[in-house]
């Protein structure tokens, strides 16, 4: 029954005689608005008291009809303010959860560099791989590192062809006068010590004594001198261009998946890929690789380092620009190496227009 209609027979009814309908009134609460029917028929009606609750169990509520929303309003409100209360103080804890989970994050980070420093620089990191060499052996093997069996140079130092202990190997001296070669000779140990892939370089052993590390020979040297046609030779067919990239390829996803630290090239390029007597591909030279950590700023693995080190026509450009080392750097690289394949341009002519110009990406 409508409101109107209820206020019109409250008016003209009188409050009910029987005792049943006494106690109902008396034991209802004052919240309720009360109904009495007799044979079909509303007899009489009580309208519900809103009351305003005092904290105090021992003092009586204060009743008004006046405005019930002003009323449960006052009655709410002393609630709110103390959920209100409640809800700062959880937010207060859960940041300072936050922050101990992010000190704890960045001391287990810390301890697992620390620990991984440790073993890249211990004596016995180079212990997984078959031999370490002394230096006479080394000398011996190049001829005491004659010009005529040098068979690359760069800024990492010389690489020379030698035949020791009945192989024939390359063996790369790296310049001790190079503020980064002491880095380079533990990175690469570390990082090919520890992996193994039909498509990458395969390190023999090293000689901590003279910096120098031995490798596998490669008699068609890299993709770059073959992608110039050095030496007069043939360029590559487009079924071996192919092939090259599916090999780089699956050399990279293995290095990016591999357990239980993924690690990074760094400096993926045609110069850093090697071709066997078949051109069957080797990725090499991992002397800037990084084994990766988890970082806890962004949740995924990544390298930060405030000097970006790389060959700039191949380096990823967030890399450049953040120092953040990740597994897409190389995709980047990749890019710019199959680009380099398929239309023989020179790296900065592919990523510029005309060399001038702006990226083409």
């Amino acid at each position: 029954m409508g409101a109107a209609a209820n206020r019109h027979y409250r008016r003209k009814m009188k409050a009910p005689e029987s005792q049943t309908a006494r106690n109902v009134m008396q034991q209802a609460h004052s919240h309720c608005n009360i109904w009495f029917i007799c044979k079909g028929k509303l007899i009489f009606f009580r309208e519900a008291n809103y009351c305003l609750l005092t904290k105090s169990k021992s003092a009586r509520p204060t009743c008004s009809v006046g405005n019930p929303k002003m009323d449960l309003q006052s009655y709410l409100q002393p609630n709110l303010e103390e959920a209100n209360q409640q809800k700062h103080l959880l937010e207060h804890r859960i940041s300072e959860y936050n922050k101990v989970k992010r000190e704890r994050d960045d001391a287990v980070k810390e301890a697992r560099g620390m620990r991984m420093e440790k073993e890249l620089t211990a004596p016995c990191a180079y212990g997984a791989m078959n031999s370490e060499f002394s230096l006479i052996e080394l000398e011996q093997a190049t001829q005491i590192f004659s010009s005529s069996l040098n068979i690359g140079r760069g800024g990492f130092g010389s690489v020379y062809k030698g035949f020791l202990r009945s192989t024939t190997v390359a063996i790369k001296i790296l310049n001790t006068e190079s503020l980064h070669a002491q880095s380079q000779f533990q990175q690469e140990v570390a990082i090919l010590s520890r992996v193994r892939h039909p498509n990458l370089v395969t390190l023999i052993g090293a000689c901590p004594e003279a910096s120098a590390l031995v490798y596998e020979f490669l008699p068609n040297e890299s993709l770059e001198d073959r992608l110039n046609c050095l030496d007069n030779t043939l360029p590559l067919t487009w079924q071996v261009r192919i092939r090259i990239i599916r090999e780089v390829c699956s050399a990279l996803i293995f290095l990016h998946k591999h357990k239980p630290h993924p690690v990074v090239h760094g400096d993926l390029k045609s110069g850093n890929i090697l071709l066997d007597a078949n051109l069957r591909s080797k990725v090499s030279d991992f002397g800037i690789s990084h084994i990766l950590l988890e970082s806890s700023v962004t949740g995924s693995d990544a390298h930060f380092t405030s000097q970006p080190m790389g060959t700039p026509a191949y380096m990823d450009p967030e890399f450049f620009g953040t120092g953040e080392l990740t597994p897409q750097s190389d995709t980047y690289s990749f890019g710019v190496t199959i680009l380099r394949l398929l239309t023989g341009r020179a790296p900065l002519r592919l990523i510029y227009k005309g060399g001038a110009g702006g990226p083409e990406r």
